[in-house]
C-alpha cells in the first residue's frame, strides 16, 4: 500500500482567451478574435458606418416623415378621435361652447366654427385664470351671459368693500390677500393678492404705453423733438432733446437752495409693435432763491443719444418727478 503525500492546493492563474488557440475547420489553430467593444471601437469606425449607409438612413427618414403625415390624414378622415388636434379638444373643457352656438359642444377644425371655437379655448382659459385672481368671472356665448347677468347686477348693487392700512413699500413683492367668511356656505369672490409696484415699473409700463397713442400724464409740462439718425455699424443713433417746465417740478428747500430731481424714461417701436427695452436716467437740480421766481416760467432742456434699431419708427419719452411723482408723457416720430 503506497501511501501518497498530503499537498497543499495550488491555485491556477485563469486563462487569458486571447491567447487560447481554437481549432478551425481545416484543423488549424486558430486565435480566438476579441469582441469589437475589448477591441476597442472608435468615433472613427461609427462615422465610417454611417458614411457608408448614408443614403440608406436617409431614405428610411424620408419614408417616415411620409408614412407618417398620410397616416396622420388617413386618421383624421376616418378616426379623428386618435389624432392629436382632437385629442387635445376632448381635453380641454367642456363648458365652452362653439363660436355662435350654445351648445355645450367642443368641435373640432373639421366641424363649423371648430378653429374659431379652439381659439376661443385658447384664450378663454387665460381670461378664466384673470377672472378668478381679480374677484370676477368669465363666460361665453349668448345663453351663458344671459344666465351671468342677474349676478352682474348682484355684484353691481350688493357687494362689500373692504380695506385696510397699511405702510406703502412700493417694492413690487406680490402680497397674499385672504378673505373668510363665518358661514362657509358663501362663495367669496376677491382678489387673491396684492402688488404695490415700483415707480420704475409704473413709469415702464407709462412709456410702453404713450408709444402706442397718446397718453395723459399726471400734470408735469413734457415736449421732445427727435433730431436726425445717426447710421452706425449695427444699429442708430437718435438725438433726442426734452424739455421740462421747471414750473411744474417741485422743489424743496436744501443748503439754502431749493433742489429737486427727475428721471427721463425712453423706448423704441415699429410698425409691427415691437418695443425696445425702457431704458431711464435721473438727474438732480437745485436753483439759488435769487432764480427761482425766473425759473418758474423757464424750462430744463435735457439732450440724449438713443441707440434704435434699424426698424424702429417712433419714440416714447416719459420724465417722472421723484419728489412729487407727478409724470409727463409724449411721443414722437423718427424721420430716417
Amino acid at each position: 500500500m503506497t501511501t501518497l503525500p498530503q499537498t497543499s492546493p495550488m491555485r491556477l492563474p485563469r486563462p487569458n482567451p486571447s491567447h487560447l488557440a481554437i481549432p478551425s475547420a481545416a484543423g488549424q489553430p486558430m486565435a480566438a478574435a476579441a469582441h469589437p467593444i475589448a477591441a476597442g471601437l472608435t468615433g472613427q469606425d461609427v462615422w465610417r458606418v454611417i458614411r457608408a449607409n448614408l443614403w440608406l438612413i436617409i431614405g428610411l427618414m424620408v419614408v417616415a416623415a411620409v408614412s407618417g403625415f398620410f397616416l396622420n390624414r388617413w386618421l383624421a378622415a376616418n378616426y379623428p378621435k386618435y389624432t392629436s388636434t382632437v385629442f387635445v379638444a376632448v381635453k380641454l373643457p367642456s363648458q365652452l361652447p362653439v363660436v355662435g352656438g350654445d351648445t355645450n359642444s367642443i368641435g373640432t377644425p373639421d366641424e363649423p366654427g371648430g378653429v374659431d371655437n379652439l381659439i376661443l379655448i385658447n384664450e378663454g382659459s387665460m381670461l378664466t385664470e384673470v377672472a378668478k385672481k381679480t374677484g370676477g368671472a368669465f363666460t361665453w356665448g349668448t345663453a351663458q351671459i344671459a344666465a351671468l347677468l342677474p349676478s352682474i347686477a348682484e355684484d353691481v348693487s350688493d357687494y362689500y368693500s373692504i380695506a385696510y392700512r397699511v405702510t406703502p413699500q412700493r417694492d413690487g413683492v406680490p402680497r397674499q390677500v385672504t378673505v373668510k367668511t363665518r358661514n362657509r356656505t358663501y362663495d367669496v369672490r376677491t382678489r387673491r393678492e396684492v402688488v404695490e409696484r415700483t415707480d420704475d415699473a409704473r413709469m415702464n409700463d407709462r412709456v410702453a404705453a404713450a408709444v402706442f397713442g397718446v397718453v395723459p400724464g399726471s400734470g408735469l409740462e413734457v415736449t421732445a423733438e427727435a433730431g436726425d439718425v445717426k447710421k452706425e455699424k449695427n444699429d442708430s443713433v437718435l438725438p433726442l432733446k426734452v424739455r421740462i417746465a421747471i414750473g411744474s417740478l417741485s422743489l424743496v428747500p436744501q443748503d439754502g437752495k431749493h433742489a429737486g430731481a427727475f428721471s427721463i424714461y425712453v423706448v423704441s417701436a415699429n410698425e409691427r409693435g415691437e418695443l425696445s427695452e425702457v431704458t431711464h436716467q435721473t438727474r438732480t437740480f437745485d436753483v439759488p432763491p435769487d432764480d427761482i421766481e425766473r425759473a418758474a416760467t423757464g424750462y430744463f432742456t435735457y439732450e440724449l443719444d438713443m441707440r434704435v434699431n434699424d426698424s424702429a419708427d417712433r419714440v416714447a419719452v416719459g420724465v417722472l418727478d421723484e419728489v412729487s411723482k407727478v409724470y409727463g408723457l409724449t411721443s414722437v416720430p423718427i424721420v430716417r
